[in-house]
């Protein structure tokens, strides 16, 4: 009956992998034993990130790895736009905006005096 039993396991199918391989990004692998992959971010190529992409967040508090929107972690602000008035030029809706005050024959009010 001892021998039934080891032939009986000996028939019980096995994995077929053979070796892990670590990609772009990742280091480790192996073709035996336990092996592990690590994500290696000096081997990715940059990118611009917009509101809508997702980054790789560690959670420390419950050490997991989550994804999360640029959005939710980047505060975005909610100016519009910048418009020049009387004697300032310049402004505008996007990316840094520059204003300047026009001073020549223009008069300006400071501080309830006015200065010509």
């Amino acid at each position: 009956m001892g021998g039934r039993i080891n032939q009986r396991v000996d028939q019980v199918p096995t994995g077929d992998i053979t070796s892990v391989v670590a990609g772009d990004g990742l280091s480790g692998g192996g073709s035996a034993g336990a092996v592990s992959l690590a994500m290696d971010v000096n081997e990715l190529s940059s990118a611009t990130a917009v509101a809508t992409d997702y980054v790789a967040i560690e959670d420390v508090t419950d050490n997991t790895t989550k994804k999360a929107l640029i959005s939710d972690i980047v505060s975005l602000g909610d100016i519009t736009g910048v418009t020049a008035g009387t004697a300032i030029s310049g402004g505008g809706t996007s990316g840094t905006v520059t204003v300047n005050v026009v001073v020549d024959t223009a008069t300006l009010l400071l501080a309830a005096s006015v200065f010509t």
